[in-house]
């Protein structure tokens, strides 16, 4: 009988993540640079703006569900506080030249956020479950890990007295996220599989535009079982310590967008 495989001793953080896996699916190499051989990511003004704005949409959401008063005043205080703390960790860069923003316009556009999910979107939930909450697993036996944004109850659209649960993840992006995209998503999907809930979504805050997007759908069986596909044969993958390079003409394969084109073979490194 053969033996089990141990995947905690074989997966380099003995689990994979979302983000993991969407990264070997970027580019296996930039994986195994990360993940494997340990690379720090490089400062990122990009990385502080997303996560500053996540632990404040957190914050919020927080007071919301703990019934306490709360106004954008002190919303934006927590998130002027949040974004010093990465900036101290390292994680903006010692500058933002070369940003699409300053800090005043960074911040600016966090406030439009920040009132917008509290006018147009925080009214519309009725209860929260999980706010920046840890979920875990197995997916067809591989040990799984995450982080999912928030998890809300909102009344059903037509029948009275009963709610129907949602998952959501929020992107700070360029470009909002489209029916597709939710659908084809390995991290909605993997979350969908933790926690149960099939009904899932993005919220995008447009840097470009401004504005809040949402996009929501209802994941099949079929989607649920290519995201297993997917989560086993990237594991299996990395057992065999598979980590070829990505197409050279995919956008991610370049110095501005890669932490690891300096020492990648791509980027005329070993």
């Amino acid at each position: 009988m053969p033996k089990k495989l141990d995947w905690t001793e074989i997966l380099p953080k003995g689990y994979l993540s979302p983000s993991a896996i969407d990264a070997y699916l970027m580019c296996p190499k930039a994986y195994e640079y990360r993940y494997v051989k340990k690379q720090k990511d490089k400062p990122s003004p990009a990385l502080s703006e997303g996560l500053t704005l996540h632990e404040t949409l957190a914050w919020i959401n927080q007071q919301v569900d703990d019934g306490e008063d709360w106004n954008i005043e002190d919303a934006l205080a927590f998130w002027d506080v949040a974004w010093v703390g990465h900036w101290r960790r390292g994680l903006s860069g010692a500058s933002l030249e070369g940003y699409d923003a300053s800090l005043e316009e960074i911040r600016e556009r966090a406030e439009g956020f920040l009132k917008g999910w509290k006018k147009t979107h925080l009214p519309k939930i009725s209860s929260m479950s999980t706010i920046e909450g840890r979920v875990q697993g197995v997916i067809e036996g591989i040990p799984i890990l995450g982080y999912v944004d928030l998890i809300y109850s909102f009344k059903h659209p037509e029948v009275k007295r009963r709610k129907i649960k949602r998952l959501i993840d929020f992107k700070v992006v360029k470009r909002a996220k489209s029916e597709r995209d939710a659908l084809n998503s390995v991290q909605l999907g993997i979350y969908s599989i933790l926690t149960g809930i099939r009904n899932v979504g993005f919220v995008c805050f447009g840097k470009q535009t401004g504005k809040i997007t949402t996009t929501y759908v209802t994941l099949e069986d079929k989607h649920i079982k290519r995201v297993k596909g997917v989560v086993r044969s990237i594991a299996e993958a990395i057992k065999k310590t598979s980590f070829p390079v990505c197409d050279p003409g995919h956008w991610k394969c370049s110095e501005k967008f890669c932490d690891a084109f300096e020492v990648c073979p791509q980027g005329g490194g070993e």
